[in-house]
C-alpha cells in the first residue's frame, strides 16, 4: 500500500468506525455524545493492549503490536487536544450521509466534518483533513 492510501485508510476506518458507532441508534447526537463516541474511538484498542501487556514475560519490552497500540493512541490523545476530525453527528442530515456513505475515501467528499476539542468545544471543519481545518 502506497504512503498516501495508506494514510488516507487511516480516515477511511476512522469514519468507518463511527459509521458502526451509531448502528441501532436514531436521531442527531449531542455534543456530550460527540465527546464519548471520540473518546471510545481513542480507547478502541484497550482490550487488545492490556491483552498483549499481560502476555509479556516480566522484563521484557513491549511486543510490536504494544508499542504500535500505544503510538496510535497517543497521537490521537494529541489530535483530540486540538481537535479530533470526525463526520458531523449532531444534525440529522449529517447523521443521514454518514449511514449512506459507502465506505470509500471519495465518499468522505459528500459529508460534514467537525473537529471535537477534549476540552469540549466543537469547531466545524472540512474535507479533506489537514492541520486544524
Amino acid at each position: 500500500m502506497d504512503a498516501a492510501l495508506k494514510s488516507n485508510q487511516i480516515y477511511v476506518d476512522r469514519i468507518a468506525w463511527f459509521k458502526s458507532a451509531l448502528e441501532g441508534s436514531v436521531g442527531a447526537v449531542s455534543d456530550e455524545e460527540m465527546h464519548v463516541l471520540t473518546q471510545g474511538f481513542i480507547d478502541r484498542e484497550t482490550d487488545q493492549l492490556e491483552e498483549a501487556k499481560s502476555q509479556r514475560r516480566p522484563g521484557r519490552p513491549p511486543s510490536k503490536i504494544e508499542d504500535q497500540i500505544k503510538q496510535r493512541k497517543e497521537g490521537e490523545e494529541r489530535e483530540f487536544r486540538g481537535g479530533f476530525w470526525v463526520p458531523e453527528l449532531r444534525t440529522d442530515e449529517g447523521r443521514s450521509k454518514l449511514e449512506r456513505w459507502t465506505g470509500d475515501w471519495s465518499g468522505l467528499n459528500t459529508l460534514d466534518f467537525v473537529r471535537v476539542v477534549k476540552s469540549g468545544s466543537i469547531k466545524p471543519s472540512s474535507f479533506p483533513p489537514k492541520g486544524l481545518s
